[in-house]
């Protein structure tokens, strides 16, 4: 789909700020770069979250997720808005110091939630915001186990350096392989969590439940 039609759907966004009927104001929360608690004059990084508001930040949202990811990885953007209506899926938009600094795009299971795309913005990259993401992921979703697929570090690629660096970023922010390893739509897939293990059946349910049996049938079990 174009990115002009993208955009309308946007638009129509615009009424639909609260699935579920529910109030969803800005989230305000401050972390350092750890995860311990500390006393508030150690905070020094201040991150905002919240849904996209407005066609300008709508288009922030839309430009960073097709400059991200891979098109191998990406799913048409008309399928996320749909699935956003629908309560399936949450957009969050935040910012630092009120710039734009990235985004996470999530697909919601009733006991897991797949932190499906998380994109930081180039010129705030390498300053921690992409770790502090994931610490108000997982507070704000506390109580459901989180994970995500990064690209196998086991298969010969181009990219090999970048795949290591990827998992180790996660390894230090205390994601855990779960030892399950997958094709999705083609791509192998290695599954990393905060307080969950998924088992490949219950991955495959997860897809099959929040996405459909089409969905589903792309997901296959993959070797190490």
């Amino acid at each position: 789909m174009s990115m002009q039609a993208d955009i309308l759907q946007m638009g129509f966004l615009l009424y639909y700020q609260n699935p579920g009927g529910k109030s969803n104001p800005a989230c305000r929360l401050t972390f350092s770069s750890g995860l311990a608690t500390i006393a508030p004059e150690e905070l020094i990084i201040l991150l905002t979250y919240e849904r996209p508001r407005g066609i300008a930040q709508w288009a922030q949202v839309y430009r960073l997720y097709q400059k991200a990811f891979p098109s191998s990885e990406k799913k048409p953007f008309s399928i996320i808005l749909k699935k956003y209506r629908q309560g399936v899926t949450d957009i969050w938009r935040f910012t630092r110091e009120g710039k734009f600094a990235g985004l996470i795009i999530t697909i919601n299971g009733v006991e897991n939630i797949l932190l499906d795309y998380l994109a930081v913005e180039e010129g705030q990259r390498g300053t921690g915001i992409g770790s502090e993401i994931l610490v108000l992921m997982r507070k704000h979703y506390g109580g459901k186990g989180v994970f995500l697929e990064i690209e196998s570090v086991y298969e010969e690629c181009d990219n090999q350096a970048q795949r290591l660096q990827r998992k180790h970023f996660y390894e230090k922010c205390g994601m855990k392989s779960m030892d399950v390893f997958v094709w999705l739509f083609g791509v192998k897939m290695e599954l990393m969590g905060f307080d969950c293990c998924l088992s490949f059946e219950e991955y495959h349910s997860f897809y099959r439940d929040n996405y459909g049996p089409w969905a589903a049938d792309h997901v296959k079990p993959a070797e190490k």
